[in-house]
């Protein structure tokens, strides 16, 4: 369970051998404020102190704050070298994955956390453009989301364990740091409203699928949404995602999740787990209410004029093809054990894609309930095994009030994985 001292330390784990005990020495906390007393800004070793190879070509430096935060998983070896030195050799290794493989200017992500906790600088100019809170700088970590997602890549394989101790607990200092804008400077704005935090599943058009953040990373998600709104004592809110037709075709995820317009921001956060089967997920309720179109996972022109018409029957203005909360309420009716159609799909698409083991069968079977108890068990939902609007809403990927409700607490991945 997690350790009372968790989400407030930054570690410094020493060398170990993988069949021995980690002998872990406790750096001492950073000074915190009134505002926010369970806010530690972490130490975070730069593009220079582990040695980063010079960027290729110029890093284009944006003149606005990032929106979102969105979680990847390197999909490596589940390391059991928790040092300083392990964590500069990924960093390195990412580094030339992504400039002599991928082609790309540096690192693609802005930050990487090792499973010994080390926070290293991803992306050159990264710290000096978010110490100021007004500019960020374009990634490649993912599609659509470079120019307004921070990303971090979490070192190791979360589909089947979760992370270390040491992870979690510099993920979730530096999250809260960037919530409160604590990241090498002092809080001058509570610009929590700002950020959507994102972690959502896609397949690059040149590489193998991935799996970020990992299923077993993602059963967690609603606990770290709780631990989050718990250590800067602010409630989560309702929060559909926002489907837009961009960067779709190819195997590219076609989906970006949108802000809301500023003034529409609620003094809250809006947490968000987007999964790419949302665009699928969305064409099989298009056609539950009478279209007929190819359910591929791309938001194309068909799927475009599909929901503009939709959203004019129902009287959505602007009707522009933006899926938001309104649209998605209308699309949704409950479902239940027996019961069948594309609805049914839909849930069971998701359920599947997320590893809770439901089959695409159009019947809401038992597999299907046991699969709809697991996501509410994880989202704090009553466990009814009934897909109503509160249940939809986990299901599609957003965030609930009930997951207030969650431990902040959680076990976590071993250090030596068989």
């Amino acid at each position: 369970m997690l350790a009372p001292r968790l989400l407030s330390l930054v570690l410094v784990v020493c060398a170990m051998a993988s069949s021995s005990a980690a002998a872990v020495v406790v750096r001492q906390k950073n000074s915190s404020t009134e505002t926010y007393p369970n806010v530690y800004p972490p130490h975070i070793w730069s593009t220079a102190d582990w040695g980063a190879k010079p960027p290729s070509s110029p890093l284009n430096i944006l003149d606005h704050p990032a929106l979102r935060i969105l979680i990847h998983n390197t999909q490596g070896r589940n390391s059991p070298d928790l040092t300083q030195p392990y964590a500069y050799t990924v960093a390195r290794q990412i580094q030339d994955l992504h400039m002599l493989t991928n082609g790309w200017a540096d690192s693609g992500q802005h930050f990487t956390i090792s499973r010994g906790g080390w926070i290293l600088e991803g992306r050159h100019n990264t710290l000096s453009a978010l110490s100021n809170g007004k500019q960020f700088v374009q990634s490649a970590h993912s599609p659509g989301m470079n120019t307004e997602a921070i990303g971090i890549e979490c070192d190791g394989a979360y589909g089947s364990v979760l992370p270390t101790e040491y992870l979690f607990d510099s993920l979730m200092n530096l999250m809260a740091s960037f919530l409160t804008s604590r990241v090498h400077q002092e809080p001058t704005l509570d610009r929590f409203a700002q950020y959507n935090f994102v972690s959502f599943r896609f397949i690059l058009i040149y590489f193998p699928q991935t799996d970020c953040p990992g299923n077993i990373f993602y059963s967690v998600l609603g606990n770290i949404r709780s631990a989050l709104s718990k250590r800067l004592n602010k409630p989560i809110v309702h929060s559909w995602p926002d489907l837009r037709p961009q960067n779709s075709g190819g195997n590219v995820h076609a989906l970006q999740v949108c802000p809301s317009p500023p003034f529409l921001l609620p003094l809250a956060p809006k947490f968000r787990i987007l999964s790419r089967l949302t665009p699928l997920f969305f064409q099989y309720l298009l056609n539950a209410h009478g279209s007929n179109i190819s359910v591929d996972g791309k938001y194309g022109d068909a799927t475009l004029a599909s929901t503009k018409a939709f959203q004019i029957a129902n009287s959505f203005l602007p009707a522009d093809g933006y899926v938001r909360e309104n649209t998605w309420r209308a699309l949704i009716k409950t479902v239940r054990q027996g019961d069948t159609g594309n609805h049914v799909r839909a849930v069971q698409k998701i359920l599947k894609r997320n590893g809770l083991g439901a089959e695409v069968t159009g019947t809401f079977d038992a597999a299907t309930a046991a699969a709809v108890r697991t996501l509410q068990r994880w989202r704090g939902l009553t466990q009814d095994t009934i897909v109503g609007p509160e249940t939809w809403c986990a299901v599609l990927g957003g965030s609930t009030p009930a997951e207030m409700a969650l431990e902040a607490s959680f076990s976590f991945g071993p250090v030596v994985v068989d």
